[in-house]
Formats: C-alpha cells, sequence, structure tokens
C-alpha cells in the first residue's frame, strides 16, 4: 500500500438512515470524531503509511467513507461506479479533491472507458 485516502469528518453527522445501525436520533460527537481521526492519522503514520486527505464538505456527511469510492494503484485511482459526468455534488468534489492532489482518475463503469488526467 502506497498511501491511503481519507477524509476528516468535519461536518460528519447522522441526517438520513442508509442501513440498520444508522439511527438520525444519534448525535455524532464532533469531538469525540476528531480525536478518533487524529488517532488514526498517527497510527497510519507510525505505520509509515502515506495519507492522501480530501476536505469534507458540508451536507456531504458520507464522504467520511473513503473505502467507497473505489481504490488506488499508484497515482490512479479507479472510481467505483461513479460517472464522471455526474452532477452529483458528492462526486465532483471527490474527483476535484482527488485531482488536487495530483492523482489520475479513471472509472470501472461497465462499458466505460473515461479516463480524467489531473491537472498538477
Amino acid at each position: 500500500m502506497r498511501y491511503i485516502l481519507v477524509c476528516a469528518p468535519d461536518f460528519f453527522s447522522i441526517d438520513y438512515e442508509i442501513n440498520p445501525w444508522m439511527h438520525v436520533e444519534n448525535a455524532v460527537d464532533g469531538s469525540s470524531a476528531a480525536e478518533q481521526f487524529a488517532d488514526l492519522l498517527a497510527t497510519y503514520s507510525k505505520l509509515g503509511i502515506e495519507v492522501k486527505q480530501i476536505d469534507q464538505v458540508r451536507g456531504l456527511p458520507d464522504m467520511v467513507y473513503t473505502a467507497n469510492f473505489g481504490f488506488a494503484i499508484d497515482d490512479l485511482f479507479i472510481l467505483r461506479g461513479l460517472s464522471m459526468t455526474s452532477a452529483n455534488p458528492r462526486q465532483i468534489m471527490l474527483q476535484s479533491g482527488l485531482q488536487h492532489r495530483g492523482l489520475e482518475l479513471s472509472t470501472c463503469l461497465r462499458g466505460s472507458s473515461t479516463k480524467v488526467k489531473a491537472i498538477t
């Protein structure tokens, strides 16, 4: 593993339920989330793992689940099932954040060979 993609839980909240473990009545403790995230970054650092961080956008709480976005091979990030032309705000912010960090993007959509070269 050359690096891991992370997103700080700056605006994380449970605004809707998408699985049996999420409940809107459970408030997120922002201080605790920030502390746990800092501990995670420190652990990665101790293990010698490079971290690439994208910024979370207010109103897009699920950006913190970076493992759901896809996977990386060196400087190429393969986006899982996300259309490169989608107007979805999360996808736009994700693509922008990844490109800003110098990554080349591609998709793994069936029948898609769309590729976006990062502007560095």
